[in-house]
């Protein structure tokens, strides 16, 4: 096994920045990974997430700019691109591993001068999320599947509001889950160090 190149592409993947053939080949060391070797992996994607979270955005100098612009056939009076950001849902890349077995988050969105991030979030079938405090609100939307938010089941199409301050119990899931969520940077950073 190349445990560096295997770091490499666990830096790469958790800022989003491979290419289609890097992923794949990322993916398949990974599954042949010794469980060392994948908790040392974790430990990258972890600190990558973290690290790519806290960037600022680099927008490109405007000379830059025009050349793309130009390289695309737009003219750079058209609809300005960067205020326009696409997520397909058929995308899977930008998922984020979570060191909770079996749960997940992909960063949509996040918005520095208010201080909060639109995230989708996945459980496992079986997973199980620990008890938490929030430090903001958080609002959730269930898009597919269950959530178990302490005792009380959700199902796709239910919405659940959390207060600053306020705890959950351990949130599971049976089938599996994704959710929609809008929380405080602050609590999504608590999540990729929670244990």
């Amino acid at each position: 096994m190349n445990t560096d190149r295997l770091k490499e592409l666990a830096a790469g993947y958790a800022t989003g920045e491979l290419e289609l053939a890097e992923r794949d080949e990322f993916k398949a060391l990974l599954q042949s990974a010794a469980d060392v070797e994948r908790k040392e992996t974790a430990a990258v994607i972890d600190t990558g997430a973290l690290l790519s979270l806290s960037r600022p955005l680099e927008r490109p100098t405007p000379a830059l700019r025009q050349r793309l612009m130009s390289r695309i056939g737009q003219s750079a009076i058209a609809k300005p691109v960067e205020l326009l950001r696409f997520v397909r849902g058929a995308d899977n890349s930008g998922w984020i591993p979570l060191k909770v077995p079996g749960a997940y988050v992909k960063v949509l969105s996040i918005e520095e001068s208010r201080g909060h991030a639109g995230v989708l979030g996945k459980l496992d079938p079986g997973a199980h999320y620990p008890a938490h405090d929030h430090i903001g609100g958080e609002e959730i939307y269930v898009l597919s599947g269950d959530l178990f938010i302490g005792e009380v089941k959700l199902v796709a199409g239910d919405f659940h509001s959390a207060a600053p301050g306020s705890r959950h119990e351990v949130n599971h899931s049976e089938q599996g889950c994704t959710i929609l969520a809008v929380l405080t940077k602050k609590d999504l950073m608590r999540q990729f160090a929670a244990t």
